[in-house]
């Protein structure tokens, strides 16, 4: 497992798949469940009364939106789809350019396996294995060569 600096403390920690360690990790979370009880007692409310309640940054309310773990009740100016600039509740893309941005991902792998596949053709038909090739036997009866 690689060895790496946690971005928030600066500490020492072996990386597995986040780049925090694992105290952070947990105050985190800790952050995140007040968030989540406070929304649970006080619904509807904005970035900023959830940020001044709970003394946890915008910085992080907003990331965890974009991770979709907290949806937004109406689309605010602080969220704009990256694609093309609508306001959207959560995440990175509205619901029309996800599906855009789906179907070009299709069209690609598509291309890609149909040159997958012709360059496999083109690699079958030119493969020469010398060590498995067996040589011409000759048999001769007589004179005649078969």
């Amino acid at each position: 497992m690689p060895i790496s600096n946690c971005i928030r403390c600066g500490s020492v920690f072996s990386r597995t798949n986040k780049f925090i360690c694992a105290d952070c990790l947990r105050k985190e979370e800790a952050d995140f469940q007040k968030i989540a009880d406070w929304l649970r007692d006080n619904p509807g409310q904005t970035i900023q009364a959830l940020s001044e309640a709970t003394g946890i940054e915008k910085r992080e309310i907003l990331r965890w939106i974009r991770e979709n773990r907290l949806i937004l009740m109406d689309a605010s100016e602080f969220l704009q789809c990256k694609k093309c600039g609508t306001l959207i509740p959560a995440g990175n893309f509205c619901d029309r350019c996800k599906l855009e941005l789906t179907q070009e991902v299709g069209e690609n792998i598509k291309e890609m396996e149909k040159e997958i596949e012709g360059q496999r053709i083109l690699k079958e038909g030119m493969h020469y294995a010398p060590s498995k090739r067996e040589k011409k036997k000759t048999y001769w009866v007589g004179v005649f060569r078969f």
